[in-house]
């Protein structure tokens, strides 16, 4: 453990016929996914949520302070997303 919190990703590695021969893995560390928010211009009330499949908080803009980790299927919006993928 790294003692950040960070969204990992993993990619199969596949010869010509479609046979695994590795996994490409990364870590993202999710402070820095906030900071790129910071940067990015959103419109004015806008709100950008990153979410995991279960529904719980990843990263926030605005406010990132104390979203993540809490649960964000109590908003509609986000059930739909999460129900149809």
């Amino acid at each position: 453990m790294v003692g950040k919190r960070t969204l990992h990703f993993a990619y199969p590695v596949l010869d010509k016929a479609g046979n695994p021969q590795g996994v490409v893995f990364a870590a993202v560390d999710l402070a820095w996914i906030e900071q790129v928010l910071a940067l990015t211009r959103i419109p004015n009330g806008a709100t950008v949520t990153l979410v995991d499949e279960q529904g719980t908080i990843l990263a926030r803009h605005p406010d990132p302070e104390g979203w993540p980790e809490k649960p964000a299927v109590d908003k509609e919006v986000v059930r739909k997303v999460l129900h149809t993928g």
